[in-house]
């Protein structure tokens, strides 16, 4: 993973508020785990057992409530992005 730290947004998305707080956890109703949830390339979540994941972080807005997604390490997640566009 890439070492690039990225800094949370401070503003919400849908009111322009500055009240986004967290990162906050999904939670699974199951209740098992802490609800860490991941995202994957389209390419790499086909390759069966090869899936090559970035955390995600969830921030809510005190405000109106968006939840706002953002990938934990950006810079790894268009690197395998950008690799399977160059595949051919």
């Amino acid at each position: 993973m890439s070492d690039t730290k990225q800094e949370p947004p401070r503003l919400c998305l849908a009111c322009n508020a500055d009240s986004l707080f967290g990162p906050l956890y999904l939670y699974p109703e199951t209740g098992m785990g802490k609800g860490e949830v991941f995202v994957a390339t389209s390419g790499s979540a086909r390759a069966f057992g090869k899936v090559r994941t970035v955390p995600i972080k969830a921030l809510a807005c005190r405000q109106c409530g968006n939840l706002q997604l953002i990938a934990a390490d950006q810079e790894a997640l268009y690197e395998q992005w950008s690799a399977e566009q160059h595949q051919g």
